[in-house]
């Protein structure tokens, strides 16, 4: 029986803010994926590369950010590339309350 997670949840913000804090999924939940990014324009190389590629295929992805932006735009380039996961939204502004926790 494969025990992984049928989805991944994503933190588009920036290194920085993640290291400030992140949402946790739940243990046995959703694997979450740090890009380790320092801006937004780094996210399409990272999304590209072969071991991202291999851990987001077939699987659902949700994704956040601090304001929505990042997420819109990465949504939409997860979508384009459309032999990944299926992006199936994300906590737009609720990541910042989630950080003080």
């Amino acid at each position: 029986k494969n025990s992984a997670p049928t989805a991944v949840v994503v933190d588009v913000r920036n290194q920085y803010e993640t290291e400030i804090g992140r949402m946790a999924p739940p243990p046995g939940g959703a694997e979450f994926l740090d890009p380790k990014i320092r801006n937004s324009h780094e996210f399409p190389r990272w999304l590209n590369a072969p071991e991202t590629r291999k851990k987001l295929a077939g699987r659902t992805v949700l994704m956040y950010c601090t304001g929505g932006i990042r997420c819109e735009r990465a949504s939409a380039l997860l979508d384009a590339m459309g032999d990944l996961g299926a992006a199936a939204g994300g906590v737009g502004g609720g990541a910042a309350a989630g950080d003080r926790g």
